[in-house]
């Protein structure tokens, strides 16, 4: 008998599982469908079935069901162990695993050495008992665990974090860490030290960090993020040609996922509007087709030519699940639950029939109700998650790889890559965006609220934009609850303000006010007439300069401060001649004040641009005088009339 059950044994004393570090908050109810998706139930022993089955077999005289079921139980022993080191990713695991680990191993052992004699039944008990000790202590709160996920991974609430539609928005977090961003890299570095310690920068970790905090089926998740991962990084080690190929084709699709998720978020609005559960079923399995086909279809498909699968085009769903399950490995297997062949031909060709008294939807002649299609999309979108969170880490991580999925985008980027980043700027200079659309080439945002102190940032964030959108003709700010058009300008304006706004970058670590005058030119058109328009550009030019000027006053009695601060003014006062002459392009019919104002900043450009020896102190004290009084004669100006009409105190 110990001949039988010695493989089981040795397999059992050599496995260990790999335990990851536990800093990722998810709620306690997340916390809890990962422990009965791994096989914990309170007050049970997980190996219970194995155990008696092996002890049947024992007792029954099979030797080759002796040997066969100590290898199921060792089998189940391993599966349990490596999904609770993959769970130990929570917060809520920690200081709560290893022991726990170790009292599986003990009752798996324990029940070998029971069965063959070895060892008491007693000691078996005393082994389970402290299992189910361990096994308690999984199920009790920890301070905090039950807060919501979203304040404890980030310091803000969750609604401040997601758009309009309740989808989270990266553009809006930066606005909230606007001017903090180190705290963020901190906060979301922490998140993915669970995973890999060279995290992805910002930009591109943020997005999965919220994924991995507000995992539903964490298990599923993570789990799915680390097979994802491991195939990424073997496939490309052993064939990088072909897995940059495959990984590139899964990027090209993007854009029409994006699309497929515009249509779900359209559907999810209707759902919340729904009033009768026929109509509620319609619309989630509608959603469900979306989902599957639209996005889990094609990760699946991914990993799987990663894994060695051909073909010349992607399966259907149902093909696709056969392969799924005939793969073997448990990440597979478990997602293929997610695919539900008949629902999803039901939703494509309208074949389907509500049941009002069974509360199911009859599908020729089977049935699938509203809540195994919802079980079904969280099993489904978090795979997706995990695969995203794994294609980001594996970016990050190899130079080659990250150059190689490159190496084919389209010469302006990847539409939907670069509307992402175009939304994001306006988080990043401190505007939280509630909601984007891009139609007919208009691309339009909606910000909680546009401050006086932000406005260059705002104009930064437009300016940016309109190069990482060259098919967008329009760009519009809407601003508040009343949604008041605060920007409306063409492509034109923009792109003169980009030349600007490039000079300042490589000349300046912070941007000079006029920067941006060109935008403001092109935005007050909206309320202003072209004179008075020129006339308050004009007045922020000179103010500007004169700011500038009073900056090097201050060393008027140390001359090597002088000689340090006098290039950096003479480069200001060029971007202030660019960008005002740019403006009173976009203008055109200029005020005479205002067109006398730029000839005299031209002059003091000239002046200031001289060797100190060539430069004439009273002709240039001439000058600034001259400035001054117009500056006093122009204004003072609103410095953007579309959000505020009062002229600056």
């Amino acid at each position: 008998m110990q001949r039988l059950v010695q493989p089981a044994r040795e397999r059992l004393a050599s496995y260990s599982p790999a335990v990851l570090r536990s800093t990722v908050p998810v709620s306690h109810e997340a916390w809890l469908n990962g422990l009965a998706h791994a096989g914990f139930s309170r007050h049970e022993n997980p190996l219970q079935v194995e155990i008696d089955e092996l002890a049947t077999a024992v007792g029954s005289g099979d030797a080759k069901g002796v040997r066969l079921k100590s290898f199921t139980l060792v089998e189940r022993a391993e599966d349990i162990s490596s999904d609770l080191g993959v769970l130990a990713a929570c917060v809520a695991a920690a200081g709560r695993v290893d022991s726990l680990l170790g009292e599986l191993r003990r009752l798996a052992g324990a029940a070998i050495s029971s069965c063959i004699g070895e060892m008491s039944s007693a000691s078996l008990v005393d082994a389970e008992i402290s299992l189910k000790l361990e096994i308690e202590r999984l199920y009790v709160d920890v301070d905090g665990e039950s807060d919501e996920p979203c304040r404890r991974a980030f310091g803000v609430d969750r609604e401040d974090a997601v758009d309009a539609n309740g989808i989270f928005s990266a553009s809006r977090l930066y606005g909230l860490f606007y001017g903090r961003y180190g705290e963020l890299l901190s906060r979301v570095e922490k998140i993915w030290s669970s995973f890999t310690d060279t995290p992805p920068i910002l930009q591109n970790s943020l997005a999965p960090s919220w994924m991995l905090v507000h995992a539903t089926q964490p298990l599923t998740l993570f789990r799915t993020f680390l097979f994802a991962r491991e195939q990424i990084q073997n496939s490309f080690s052993a064939s990088p040609v072909e897995t940059a190929k495959v990984l590139r084709e899964y990027k090209m699709r993007i854009d029409r996922s994006k699309a497929n998720h515009a249509g779900a978020v359209r559907i999810q609005k209707a759902l919340q509007s729904s009033e009768t559960r026929a109509e509620k079923a319609e619309l989630t399995l509608d959603l469900y087709r979306r989902l599957v086909e639209g996005q889990f279809r094609p990760w699946v498909w991914t990993l799987l030519q990663l894994r060695g699968r051909v073909g010349a085009r992607m399966p259907e769903l149902s093909s696709l699940r056969d392969l799924m399950i005939a793969d073997g490995n448990r990440v597979f297997v478990d997602a293929a639950q997610a695919i539900l062949p008949a629902a999803r031909n039901a939703a494509a060709h309208e074949d389907f029939v509500w049941d009002d008294d069974l509360e199911k939807i009859h599908i020729g002649e089977a049935t699938t109700s509203v809540s195994e299609l919802e079980e079904a999309m969280t099993r489904a979108y978090e795979f997706m998650c995990g695969c995203e969170c794994a294609i980001v880490d594996c970016r990050a991580a190899d130079d080659a790889l990250y150059a190689a999925m490159d190496s084919e985008d389209p010469p302006l980027g990847v539409p939907a890559q670069n509307l992402s980043m175009a939304v994001n700027l306006f988080g990043t200079n401190g505007l939280r965006v509630l909601m984007h659309t891009m139609d007919r080439g208009i691309f339009s945002v909606h910000v909680e609220s546009w401050e006086l102190d932000s406005i260059n940032p705002g104009l930064q964030a437009l300016t940016v934009a309109s190069q990482l959108l060259p098919k967008a003709q329009r760009f519009q700010v809407r601003v508040g609850d009343s949604k008041i058009m605060a920007a409306d300008v063409d492509r034109g304006p923009l792109e003169k303000n980009w030349r600007v706004w490039r000079s300042a970058r490589v000349r300046f670590n912070e941007m000079p006010l006029s920067t941006f005058l060109p935008a403001n030119a092109a935005v007050r058109l909206a309320v202003e007439q072209p004179m008075q328009a020129s006339r308050a550009v004009a007045w922020m030019a000179l103010d500007d300069a004169l700011h500038a000027f009073e900056d090097v006053a201050e060393e008027r009695d140390n001359s090597r401060g002088m000689r340090q601060k006098w290039p950096r003014l003479q480069a200001h006062i060029e971007l202030i001649c660019l960008a005002l002459e740019l403006a009173n392009e976009v203008i055109g019919e200029i005020d005479g004040d205002a067109a006398a104002s730029q000839v005299v900043l031209e002059k003091i450009a000239r002046e200031v641009s001289k060797p100190t020896r060539q430069r004439v102190q009273t002709f240039l004290a001439s000058l600034l005088r001259d400035m001054g009084r117009r500056w006093t004669e122009l204004g003072p100006v609103a410095i953007l009339p579309t959000l505020d009409a009062d002229a600056l105190e």
